[in-house]
């Protein structure tokens, strides 16, 4: 990443989502696109979701628009499961 024995910063954006929305992709690329314009600097996104909905974990958000695209993924964590209790 850089020079080594060469301190860097980093930033991590950490989004932890309790409930499904629908529009959580574009809400974290938000997020990462005003956090690297403020900072200037390497940025991770890590989206931590607690919910119980197994289908609901968005891990991109794509726009496409009269030839200009972008395709932003992001790490996902799921911490909670359906699993039932013994």
């Amino acid at each position: 990443m850089g020079v080594p024995g060469k301190k860097e910063c980093i930033l991590v954006h950490v989004e932890v989502q309790g409930y499904r929305d629908i529009y959580f992709g574009k809400k974290m690329f938000t997020y990462f696109s005003r956090i690297l314009n403020r900072y200037n600097k390497p940025v991770t996104c890590i989206a931590i979701f607690t919910d119980t909905h197994k289908r609901f974990r968005p891990s991109s958000y794509n726009y496409s628009f009269m030839g200009t695209e972008n395709n932003f993924k992001y790490k996902t964590i799921r911490l909670l499961t359906n699993r039932k209790a013994n």
